[in-house]
């Protein structure tokens, strides 16, 4: 069982490289699809990692996926450099993080 990730952008690709998860680069929603469907038909995929802008581009395919309850387990990650949080979100992740509301 393993993690894979589909991001649109390098630098989240090689970050995940360094923790040994593999993953697609998707330039567009076709090519974001194209992966998501790649990754739910390999078998060793156990978690499925997706950046807020592939959510952005396919929300109805990632709510299916996360609501189905079968493998693969997806999971939506911020992009990189925070892109796509609001300040709620920012909080949650501070307060979760070291237990602290601020």
């Amino acid at each position: 069982m393993r993690y894979w990730i589909v991001s649109h952008d390098r630098e989240a690709l090689d970050g995940m490289r360094l923790a040994g998860i593999r993953g697609t680069l998707a330039e567009d929603a076709k090519a974001a699809e194209a992966a998501i469907a790649a990754a739910c038909a390999d078998e060793s995929v156990a978690v499925l990692l997706v950046t807020k802008t592939v959510e952005r581009w396919l929300p109805a395919t990632v709510a299916r996926l996360k609501l189905q309850g079968r493998r693969p387990l997806l999971t939506v990650i911020p992009d990189p450099r925070g892109q796509g949080l609001g300040s709620d979100e920012i909080t949650d992740l501070i307060r979760d993080a070291i237990g602290v509301k601020i």
